[in-house]
Parts: C-alpha cells; sequence; structure tokens
C-alpha cells in the first residue's frame, strides 16, 4: 500500500465518480441552503453548450508551456471544457437519478 503523501492520479472512472457524486450533494445543499448555487452543474451545462473541445487539448496541455501565460489559460480552458464536455453525460443522469429520488422521498 502506498504512503499518505505519495500521489496516485485519478484515473477516468474515478474522475468520472466524483462528479457523479456531486450531481447528488449539490441537490442535497441546493435543497438545505437558498444562497447555495450547484457550481459543478453550472460548470457542466455551460461546457456543454460551447463549441466541442477537442481532444487533442487534453493531450497537449502538458506540452504547452508556462508563458506565455495568456496562451497556457487558453489552452488550459480549451482542456477543461473538454474534460467537461465528457463528463456531462454521467452528470446529468446521476442529477435526474438523484432529483427522481429526491421527489420519491417528498424533498
Amino acid at each position: 500500500m502506498p504512503s499518505p503523501s505519495t500521489f496516485i492520479p485519478y484515473d477516468w472512472a474515478a474522475v468520472r465518480r466524483r462528479y457523479e457524486s456531486r450531481a447528488g450533494a449539490e441537490q442535497v445543499m441546493m435543497e438545505r441552503h437558498d444562497w447555495f448555487r450547484p457550481w459543478f452543474r453550472d460548470q457542466i451545462e455551460a461546457a456543454a453548450l460551447e463549441r466541442r473541445a477537442s481532444r487533442l487539448w487534453a493531450l497537449a496541455i502538458d506540452f504547452v508551456p508556462e508563458r506565455p501565460a495568456r496562451l497556457r489559460r487558453a489552452a488550459e480552458r480549451r482542456a477543461n471544457r473538454h474534460y467537461l464536455q465528457r463528463l456531462a453525460p454521467a452528470f446529468r443522469a446521476e442529477w435526474a437519478r438523484a432529483a427522481a429520488e429526491r421527489g420519491a422521498r417528498g424533498h
């Protein structure tokens, strides 16, 4: 077993599970707090409305230099949009499932 300080990167299945768990958690927070805005849902929905980002951005980002910073930020935004767009179907499905379950329980 690796030590607690050993960094173990997420695989795609773990990232997907994490985002799916946020769908239900954000609904709980929305129910409990009028001030709460569902940040993950808003990020997913905004990305889903944008033009499709190529998978190549996610592959290329590690090779884009830190400077010029403007170029790096643009590449990071595109890579992030690709990931969010890829996560959108699973997140939306879990959002709908959690909403139906909460509705069935009378929440």
